[in-house]
């Protein structure tokens, strides 16, 4: 990167030279003139001609359609498997709070909260 730095400063810097030596004039390319608004239409009118446009291969549905059952199926799926909020009604999806046959509610199951939270249960 440094040698193409250089050599290009040094390119320009000779071509700076010449420049001076020769006249501006001279070594420096002419400015053109920026071309007319018909110049411009015409070459649009051109390019449009020599391009068809082509019709939309668009489909007008799309190609899963949301009423597919195997789609329904999968989104349900992947729904239940996604690992829930901690702050969510659903934080302890994986975690029930319940000690054998007793569910534990409200500040009963705070330990049952902070588990599913250390342990990547919820997220």
């Amino acid at each position: 990167m440094k040698r193409f730095i250089v050599i290009s400063l040094l390119t320009v810097h000779a071509t700076v030279l010449q420049a001076a030596e020769k006249g501006a004039s001279e070594a420096l390319p002419q400015q053109t003139q920026m071309p007319t608004e018909a110049e411009i239409q015409k070459a649009i009118k051109e390019t449009l001609a020599e391009k068809p446009t082509e019709p939309s291969t668009k489909p007008e549905r799309p190609i899963y359609g949301t009423n597919d059952r195997v789609t329904q199926r999968m989104t349900r799926a992947f729904n239940e498997a996604k690992v829930p909020d901690c702050l969510h009604p659903d934080a302890m999806k994986f975690t029930p709070p319940q000690l054998g046959p007793v569910v534990l509610t409200e500040e009963f199951a705070l330990p049952f909260w902070a588990y599913a939270a250390l342990n990547g249960k919820c997220h």
